[in-house]
């Protein structure tokens, strides 16, 4: 019995056969190949993840960046001569002047990023007032930036969704009001714009708050914009509230960027019903007017607010593989208004 057992002891301790050890090795394989592939694509992910965040960060800063220039002139002036950026074509080449893309290299981090920068102003005609004597009026002037910021408020932390900012820009109402207000002998007139999208509205926008003797008060002008023809609107709203015009001589009511009366388009006011016949003046059809003229019209093109764009590409030595719209990383656009 003590023979056999050792026997036996001494079979169990001869190992494992070559076809178990291969076996075994096989089977790791089949374990361990995927995971290393796993862990491996993981390392990728993270380090193509943090590239992509700094690219965007990289785009974020530089639409800050030119959102807060003066004008599109000094968007211009800035890449313009710039050893690090090259401008196709160069403003004084650019079909009306003022379109232009800049290319050149940027670094974030210790990462570098070739950065497109595309800028195109929208340019359209407007109505200018023939010249007169304004001393002793009140005018109110709507820039066309009250719409970029009512657009970027109600965008919020979404601004750089495209479809939303169409989609806010398409369905964005505006109301503009002229408040009068007698203190003593004094007129205290407050211009202001309100913007609505759906439920949400802006704080009052104002164009313009006067406090002006009665006696020294003629001529009250309001210069604002047909901001809907683009997105098939054909009106505005004006609501007037406390007038009284037995002191003044004119109410100018004037759209900007219409050249002429146009029956495509008109100014719904409420408040004004009661004027003699030569009391408003306005460029525009006038719903809610009973007497009003028409005239004002001098016609001057400008430059109303441009687009920009931000494009941000992995970085590459060689000329030729730079750019490729299959590598891009983030694209942002705006709207920056004069």
């Amino acid at each position: 019995m003590k023979r056999e057992g050792i026997k036996q002891l001494k079979r169990n301790n001869q190992g494992f056969s070559l076809l178990e050890v291969l076996l075994a090795m096989a089977i790791l394989a089949i374990v361990f190949v995927p995971l290393m592939n796993y862990f491996t694509d993981s390392i990728k992910y993270n380090n193509m993840s943090k590239i992509k965040q700094k690219a965007t960060l990289l785009a974020q800063n530089t639409m800050e960046d030119l959102k807060n220039e003066a004008s599109v002139q000094a968007i211009f002036s800035k890449y313009e001569g710039n050893l690090r950026w090259e401008a196709k074509p160069t403003v004084a080449e650019a079909t009306d002047g003022m379109d232009c893309v800049y290319y050149g290299m940027e670094e974030m981090d210790g990462s570098r990023y070739d950065v497109k920068v595309e800028v195109k102003a929208r340019t359209e005609k407007r109505a200018e007032i023939i010249p007169m004597s304004l001393n002793g009026d009140f005018i109110a002037v709507e820039s066309g930036l009250e719409r970029m910021e009512a657009i970027n408020y109600f965008a919020g932390e979404d601004s750089g969704d495209s479809a939303l900012i169409d989609d806010i820009s398409q369905n964005m109402s505006k109301t503009l009001y002229l408040d009068f207000n007698t203190v003593d002998e004094n007129m205290v007139i407050h211009a202001y714009s309100i913007y609505t999208y759906g439920v949400q509205e802006t704080a009052p926008n104002t164009l313009r708050n006067l406090t002006i003797p009665i006696s020294e008060l003629r001529y009250v002008y309001l210069f604002f914009l047909d901001e809907g023809a683009a997105y098939g609107r054909d009106e505005e709203t004006l609501v007037v509230t406390n007038a009284n015009f037995s002191q003044i001589e004119r109410v100018y009511l004037v759209c900007k960027n219409k050249t002429a009366a146009s029956p495509g388009f008109h100014l719904n006011v409420s408040g004004l019903s009661n004027m003699d016949d030569n009391t408003v003046v306005s460029n525009a059809q006038l719903e809610g007017v009973a007497h009003w003229r028409s005239g004002l019209i001098d016609e001057k093109e400008v430059v109303s607010c441009s687009d920009v764009t931000v494009s941000v590409y992995p970085h590459h030595e060689v000329e030729a593989e730079r750019f490729h719209e299959d590598e891009k990383y983030i694209q942002l656009k705006s709207v920056k208004g004069e």
